[in-house]
């Protein structure tokens, strides 16, 4: 991240407001657990920061990187709620992914999509004994799992991805160059360990373009801690949360660059930052580019020294055409069946149907905006009030409590659910 400049502190004094809301209907990040980097990574990163003279970075500008992606559907009943994914979908989130990384260098080629009905695999247990029995391919070979959820579930909120973040080697407590010690080679563990699990609700280009970032080594854009050295990328602004939504972005510079207040100044927004959350995201920066050309041509050289990993399962197994999916669950046929059974139908849709999620979220801009159109029977009806609640929580806490009861009325799902009273 880069500090203020005088340039900077220039335009701080031109700060404008702006009613332009950026927003996008589909393709919405949630949230990833992204795996804490190592303190080598750290340091290596660092280096990468401060000095373009590795014999890697040296050689970037000339060189494309092109990773095979072995795609691996986990579920436990045919719908995406189960962790299922038809293999249109992947390859059309795949499709998405290579147009959203054009200009990088860096491309993928969908190699295979196998079908696994497990229970525990799906919902997150035993994840090595999945890794161990499905991975293929060498470190240069990206696997991506999809399943029903992560660990990290939030509620009603899932997680939506976890990364494996590049390994690295240190000798004497300094990182070691690849590239002139060809005795280094990753190890077995290390390799099935590898890889990205992506929930299958979240099965679009965004989201595995976040999180194939931090397969490349990316870090996200913000840190709480200002102190902190950040995602240790030049080019994206000091940033202290998550932007979330963009229409919640409402400051701008002068020359109409939206503007977020961080670290003690006005910054440039990363909103539109792939790793950042929130949902207008469109690119990478040049100095996440430059990084990612780092790792990329770090997993190839890896890869080509082995070793590399097949699926214990016969190939016939591996390559099973897709089983048809299930019937979606229908809503209930009456909207005035009851708050229970609507809440039970949206528990099980929301991320589901496409703008499910939006759909909710839209009730919250409303009563932030002061509109007298919304009511506690809207939210009812739209959402369930416990989901509603949780949903505002996790997607404002943010703002901080004071701000939240500002502007929402309550900083918590139990404040909301305490403060609602469904209309007769």
């Amino acid at each position: 991240m880069y500090f203020v400049t005088l340039f900077m502190a220039i335009l701080m004094a031109n700060i404008v407001k702006s009613s332009a809301v950026y927003a996008r209907q589909n393709e919405t990040i949630l949230a990833c657990a992204e795996e804490a980097p190592s303190p080598d990574f750290l340091q290596l990163s660092k280096l990468l920061q401060a000095s373009n003279s590795t014999s890697l970075t040296r050689r970037q500008s000339q060189q494309d990187f092109n990773f095979n992606i072995f795609a691996h559907v986990v579920y436990y009943d045919k719908t995406a709620r189960g962790g299922y994914v038809e293999e249109t979908d992947i390859k059309k989130a795949i499709e998405a992914m290579n147009r959203n990384f054009d200009g990088s260098g860096i491309s993928f080629t969908l190699v295979s999509v196998s079908y696994t009905e497990n229970q525990d695999w799906a919902t997150y247990r035993d994840v090595d004994a999945m890794k161990d029995d499905l991975r293929e391919g060498s470190y240069a070979d990206l696997n991506l799992y999809y399943i029903s959820s992560i660990a990290e579930d939030r509620g009603q909120i899932t997680t939506s991805g976890r990364c494996s973040m590049p390994v690295t080697f240190s000798s004497n407590g300094k990182p070691v160059d690849i590239t002139t010690r060809k005795d280094i080679v990753v190890s077995e563990e290390y390799l099935v360990g590898d890889g990205c699990v992506i929930v299958a609700r979240a099965v679009n280009g965004d989201t595995v373009t976040h999180e194939v970032g931090h397969w490349l080594g990316l870090l996200h854009t913000w840190k709480s801690d200002c102190s902190d050295d950040g995602d240790m990328i030049d080019d994206t602004a000091p940033q202290e949360s998550p932007t979330w939504r963009c229409s919640s972005v409402t400051d701008q510079f002068s020359d109409g660059t939206p503007a977020n207040y961080a670290c003690g100044g006005w910054r440039e927004s990363n909103m539109y930052n792939f790793m950042d959350y929130s949902d207008c995201t469109s690119t990478f920066s040049a100095g996440q580019k430059k990084r990612m050309a780092y790792w990329a041509e770090y997993r190839e050289i890896l890869g080509s020294r082995g070793p590399t990993h097949h699926s214990s399962r016969p190939a016939a197994a591996a390559s099973a055409p897709a089983p048809a999916p299930e019937a979606p669950p229908e809503p209930p046929s009456d909207a005035n069946e009851g708050n229970t059974q609507r809440l039970r139908w949206f528990k099980r849709s929301i991320f589901e149907q496409e703008g499910g999620y939006d759909l909710c979220m839209g009730l919250a801009y409303f009563k932030m905006s002061g509109s007298s159109s919304l009511s506690a029977d809207h939210v009812d009806r739209a959402c369930g009030t416990e989901i509603f609640c949780k949903i505002i929580e996790w997607d404002w806490q943010g703002l901080g409590p004071q701000t939240m009861r500002d502007r929402l009325g309550f900083a918590s799902h139990h404040e909301c659910i305490a403060g609602h009273e469904a209309e007769p």
